[in-house]
């Protein structure tokens, strides 16, 4: 399932429209508590003549959030629905 740009940029006549995902959950690690750091590197692509990907190499696009700075309610929301479909994955798997 492509993940489409809500601000799709035109370079040389060609329009990237699409995002390529690289997503990296790691633990804060605290004396009480333990919160999810997440990383998230989103590239332009689009699909090109006769479907073929081109991606561009130059402008990637990134969120981090940190458990340690809690300052956006929207991302934390979004945080924690992530953090529910990795917890239906570990039961899926049953581990």
């Amino acid at each position: 399932m492509p993940i489409l740009s809500n601000a799709p940029v035109t370079v040389d006549g060609k329009t990237y429209d699409r995002l390529a995902v690289n997503l990296a959950v790691s633990p804060v690690w605290k004396d009480d508590d333990l919160g999810p750091a997440l990383a998230i590197r989103l590239t332009r692509y689009r699909k090109g003549d006769a479907g073929v990907i081109d991606r561009l190499d130059e402008g990637d696009l990134s969120i981090v959030h940190s458990a340690q700075v809690r300052n956006d309610p929207a991302i934390e929301a979004k945080v924690r629905e992530l953090m529910s479909v990795v917890q239906d994955l570990v039961n899926l798997k049953g581990l």
